[in-house]
């Protein structure tokens, strides 16, 4: 029966697709299965087969290639099962199969004795081949293996029967021969008189081991923990936040970012209940702490803590890891807005101390002896970091003020410990570079005008054609400005007028305000503060940046003074009246200072003869019936 051979164009993947299904039908697929199996690959259609999936059966050499193919049945169906394949990677043979995982349904070809003809005696030829048998080893029957009651016998021509360059595992050796002195000779009364040539070495050891064991004590290990981290900190200094209250209308700029960023309001101081750090060196190292309690180590550091098993007798690795979390908030609400981070792994391979790592060696009591099994250590002031250079903000400007946040994991790992074990640490703070703020602000610049004093009132009398003065008032009125730029003070005496000291009199204010107070950042007198151009008063709140204080007072004279006498001779003819201000850091200084004169000579209708009058406050009129000169109510009258 003839057969049409058709030849089908396509991939190895696409023959398990071919819709019409043909027996005896010839297939060449092209390409290669996972990179592994290359084509071509020749398949026939099976006699009464009737899908492409499942019925076109591969015809091929042994494909070779580094590694299992993965064939799942969704891409080639059965149809590449079957299929000799070598593994070069891992030197196997498989027979191909096509799974729904791509690889766990191939065959691995094993060869045992049992799919071997002959097996056993092929191998023993081939030992007895390469001198098995006719050397040191006898035959003891047809074939050389191992089984129960069958021993290997080996003899040589000298004393050294086995030489043995590796060392050898067995389940037991006889102590032997010795060369001297042989067993049970010499040996009466003791316990080593039970041994013989033929006891076994391990119940020769395990009799001196029992001799021994309290002298010999098992080395210890040092049962303290890394517990947790110390933080050691450097450079913390802090300073305190520019002066004064932040008026309407600021004008500055770094005042204009802080209130913009919620670190200060109109009214309100800068940085408000925040402690102020402003060394741009703060720095943070870590140090280990042990926890628990050991009376073994290698020294007398309570901060060692076990690190495992020493490697061979040396030291094992030991490793510590820092990583560093940097977070940084430009603003009081807590919004992030800039972030970093940084790992480091610090190693110390050898006992001793290197890059704040230790390692030692925890020695037993008789070191001579039983040598050291297990190590300790710790470390100390490692991975130091600035918790707030790292940021892109220049540490001179006010937009490097804010929280800055370091969150530090440090872990410690040794020998062949898989994981790190990690401890860890946060800080916070508050930066700020408030001495480039403070200067970036500025002063205050004070200033007055318009000062002035008129008298507004007099009461005179006179004693013996000599006039004095026994009453009187004077107004003053001044501008003080510069009070509000760029920030102010918040005291009870922002502005205020002194009254200079005075000899026989007292002058007082009783009219009028002479005195503003901004205690608690907010105005507290009426009638002092006002606009610039004059036009709104201001007697509460917060004041404006380039607000005026108005003085208007008026000063009262008093007192009784001394004798008359006294007060022509010694009393003031004049008083003084000192305006005061204060700048944002609240220190005062003098703005205007007016003298006053009691009276002047020729004013209030008094002669000009009279020269300038003092004051007297005694008054003309006396209860007493004693002549004291200190009037003329009893003065005898003499007629002419």
């Amino acid at each position: 029966m003839s057969q049409t051979i058709k030849h089908r164009r396509g991939s190895v993947a696409s023959v398990r697709n071919i819709t019409s299904f043909g027996e005896a039908e010839i297939v060449i697929g092209s390409g290669s299965v996972d990179g592994k199996v290359d084509g071509p690959i020749v398949y026939i259609g099976k006699p009464g087969g009737s899908t492409a999936a499942n019925d076109y059966a591969p015809i091929s050499k042994i494909y070779t290639g580094a590694g299992l193919p993965a064939m799942t049945t969704a891409n080639y169906g059965t149809t590449l099962d079957g299929l000799p394949y070598y593994d070069s990677t891992n030197k196997k043979l498989y027979i191909l199969n096509a799974h729904s995982d791509g690889t766990s349904g191939h065959s691995q070809i094993l060869i045992t004795s049992e799919s071997m003809s002959n097996f056993n005696t092929v191998v023993s030829a081939s030992v007895a081949a390469d001198g098995f048998g006719a050397g040191i080893f006898e035959e003891l029957s047809a074939t050389l293996y191992k089984a129960d009651g069958k021993n290997l016998q080996i003899t040589g021509s000298s004393s050294t029967a086995l030489d043995v360059s590796q060392s050898i595992k067995a389940h037991n050796i006889n102590v032997g021969v010795p060369t001297s002195n042989d067993w049970g000779s010499n040996l009466d009364g003791s316990y080593f008189n039970n041994f013989t040539k033929d006891t076994d070495v391990s119940e020769v050891l395990r009799f001196v081991a029992g001799l021994l064991s309290s002298s010999a004590a098992n080395p210890t290990t040092n049962t303290k923990t890394y517990s947790s981290i110390s933080e050691n900190k450097s450079n913390t200094g802090t300073g305190t936040a520019p002066a004064g209250h932040v008026p309407q209308g600021n004008s500055i700029a770094d005042i204009t970012y802080l209130v913009d960023k919620g670190f200060a309001a109109e009214g309100g101081t800068l940085f408000p209940g925040k402690t102020i750090y402003n060394n741009a060196g703060y720095a943070i190292s870590y140090t280990s702490v042990a926890g628990g309690s050991t009376s073994v180590n290698s020294s007398a550091d309570a901060q060692l803590f076990g690190l495992g098993a020493l490697s061979s007798g040396n030291a094992s690795q030991f490793q510590v890891k820092g990583t560093h979390a940097f977070r940084f908030n430009n603003n009081n609400s807590g919004t992030q807005t800039e972030t970093s981070a940084s790992t480091v792994t610090l190693t110390q391979n050898s006992f001793g101390t290197s890059n704040g790592l230790t390692v030692a060696k925890i020695n037993t009591v008789n070191p001579a002896v039983i040598p050291a099994a297990f190590q300790d250590g710790k470390f100390v002031s490692v991975f130091s970091e600035n918790i707030m250079g790292w940021t892109t903000e220049a540490n001179t400007s006010v937009s490097a003020s804010g929280t800055y946040i370091l969150d530090t994991t440090v872990g410690i790992k040794t020998g062949s410990q898989a994981a790190f074990v990690d401890k860890t640490a946060s800080e916070t703070i508050f930066w700020a570079p408030v001495s480039n703020i403070d200067s970036n602000i500025g002063t205050n610049t004070l200033a007055s005008n318009g000062e002035g004093v008129t008298g507004v009132t007099l009461t005179s009398g006179s004693l013996s054609g000599a006039p004095y003065i026994s009453g009187g008032t004077w107004k003053l009125v001044a501008t003080a400005s510069g009070l509000f730029a760029p920030m102010y003070a918040a005291s009870t005496t922002l502005v205020d007028v002194t009254i200079g000291s005075t000899s026989g009199y007292t002058i007082t204010n009783t009219a009028g305000t002479d005195t503003l107070s901004t205690s608690g950042g907010s105005i507290q007198t009426s009638g002092m503060v006002t606009s610039a151009d004059g036009n709104t008063a201001r007697n509460s709140g917060t004041p404006v940046r380039n607000d005026l204080v108005e003085v208007d007072a008026t000063y009262t004279i008093s007192g009784t003074g001394d004798t008359f006498v006294e007060a022509r001779t010694g009393g003031d003819t004049s008083y003084t009246l000192t305006l005061k201000g204060r700048n944002r850091n609240s220190s005062q200084s003098t703005l205007d200072t007016q003298t006053v004169n009691l009276h002047t000579a020729g004013a209030f209708g008094q002669p000009a003869s009279s020269g300038s009058m003092a004051y007297y406050g005694g008054g003309n009129q006396s209860s007493a019936l004693d002549e004291r000169f200190t009037n003329e109510t009893y003065r005898r009258i003499i007629s002419t």
